[in-house]
């Protein structure tokens, strides 16, 4: 299987991946550099110099869908989850003004004195100077949730429309890859059928964060990528004379997949967030894309914790003391590097309704320690909003390899990156599927590839089953090495799924 992602289908052009016009002109030689450091923020990624700027195997075309769901991606995920989901949007929705605080802003989303702080922690992460630095409001939108501790150490805060992070001895918070959080949280084939294209591993090397670039395919889209996060006119401000401010793709990162049309929206994913916009039907084009509200997707879809969503209250114009802070079980890889490559932690399935809302009622939020609301401020309490879970079915006991009721597996993705074949299997059920005596297996070939013993894979979470020469020898947690030689045709083809009485299960056609 050739080493180009297959992802979507090829195109027969081969354009430099640097050779793009923005709205305001093409990026000069001096500012390639620019752009691509500003990318390869992973320690990971290196740069190998301009004499791999010449990306031969070109731009993926768009891909293309019926429309599975429209509105915005945040809107559209509420509307699927249900009416809960929608009211807990609506509260954003409002965009209430920010209230200055000590050391930053508290954001009254609930009620006047119930929302969530932005702060600068004397001796820890400074949220409030980065989230000014980012744009604010007006970037990243209110935050959605309290600080929250990674499972490997970093401290981080989620916001509509993204997630700033920091850990110990750190100098500046920086944007955390809220794209791989949505993954390891199991969200993605919920998002997949509203339109948002499915993230592919991260590159690794300066060639293949030179082929994502070059899925920059669509001018709007690629043109606000190379702009200041905060200002330009819709027609945008040269890359060469933008000295102020953190450019948008240094808040975005890498593509992290090819654009996908899905009726009249145009989606492309990040690294660290997406955008989106909606072609008119006369076939204009907005002035903006906006950016999607990654953020309230982890909210909705269950990823923080009830101490997490939980809201900061305010006394007078003080905050109250905060309690210890909550932990939420994502990972980056180690040393803070982008996502793609790092270890995925076991994810619970979505229900039908939103996990995480807020309602009106009369019992007061436990926040510990709790300063005790309104002593002496003279002001009238006010309903405290409270947080509501949607309990979670507790799963049948397994039989090894046998099909499980309410278990939906399917081949999400085939494709090549770097000289390794990936075959992503994900579960779109509600019930957990262990894979004894399953295999995988080409369409045009009786040999079939045996999935190892024991692993099970829980709903709406996926396992990639790795092959060929470059395997790494320990690819991480649910990534899976089924061999280090080719299994895969290069011309493309089908590749198959079977349960453990040889019954096909579900197959996917690669280019």
């Amino acid at each position: 299987m050739s080493t180009r992602v297959t992802y979507t289908r090829p195109s027969a052009s081969a354009p430099n991946a640097f050779a793009t016009v923005t709205g305001s002109g093409r990026i000069s030689r001096k500012n390639r550099r620019r752009v691509l450091l500003a990318t390869l923020v992973s320690p990971l990624a290196l740069w190998a110099g301009e004499a791999l700027a010449d990306d031969a195997s070109g731009p993926p075309e768009p891909d293309g869908l019926p429309n599975p769901g429209a509105g915005k991606l945040a809107e559209a995920f509420a509307a699927r989850l249900g009416e809960r989901a929608l009211r807990d949007l609506d509260t954003f929705d409002k965009n209430p003004e920010p209230v200055p605080i000590a050391h930053g802003w508290f954001h009254p989303l609930f009620a006047p004195n119930a929302g969530y702080a932005v702060v600068d922690e004397p001796s820890g992460p400074a949220f409030a100077s980065a989230y000014s630095r980012f744009g604010g409001r007006a970037v990243l939108g209110n935050p959605a949730a309290r600080p929250a501790l990674t499972a490997d150490g970093w401290t981080t805060q989620t916001f509509e429309r993204g997630a700033l992070g920091w850990r110990p001895g750190d100098e500046q918070v920086t944007v955390l890859p809220a794209g791989e959080f949505i993954r390891q949280s199991g969200i993605d084939p919920y998002l997949a059928e509203i339109g948002l294209p499915t993230a592919v591993p991260l590159a690794l090397t300066a060639a293949e964060a030179l082929h994502r670039l070059a899925w920059l395919t669509d001018p709007v889209i690629r043109d606000r990528y190379y702009r200041r996060a905060t200002g330009g006119s819709s027609e945008g401000e040269p890359i060469d004379t933008d000295t102020s401010g953190p450019l948008l793709m240094e808040l975005l990162g890498l593509p992290a997949s090819p654009l996908l049309i899905t009726g009249q929206w145009r989606r492309q994913r990040f690294e660290r967030g997406a955008m989106e916009y909606e072609l008119a039907h006369d076939g204009t084009t907005p002035a903006e894309p906006a950016l999607a509200r990654v953020g309230i997707v982890l909210r909705l879809g269950g990823a923080l914790p009830d101490d997490a969503i939980a809201p900061d209250r305010l006394v007078g114009n003080q905050l109250v003391v905060r309690g210890p802070v909550p932990s939420v079980g994502w990972r980056l890889i180690p040393g803070g590097a982008s996502p793609g490559f790092g270890p995925l932690v076991t994810s619970t399935p979505l229900p039908s309704q939103p996990i995480a809302t807020v309602t009106q009622s009369q019992a007061t939020p436990t926040l510990t320690p709790v300063v005790p609301a309104y002593e002496g401020t003279g002001v009238a309490p006010t309903a405290e909003p409270t947080v509501t879970r949607v309990a979670r079915p507790t799963a049948p006991p397994l039989t090894a390899g046998t099909r499980a009721t309410g278990a939906s597996i399917q081949i999400e993705q085939v494709a090549a990156i770097g000289g390794i074949e990936q075959v992503v299997v994900v579960n779109r059920g509600t019930a957990s599927q262990e894979l004894s005596g399953w295999a995988l297996r080409s369409a045009t070939s009786t040999t079939r590839h045996p999935l190892p013993a024991g692993i099970v894979i829980e709903p709406g979470t996926s396992i990639t089953f790795l092959s060929g020469a470059s395997v790494p020898s320990d690819p991480g947690p649910r990534r899976v090495v089924l061999g280090r030689r080719s299994f895969w045709p290069d011309s493309g083809g089908v590749v198959v799924v079977l349960d453990r009485d040889g019954l096909e299960v579900h197959r996917r056609t690669y280019p």
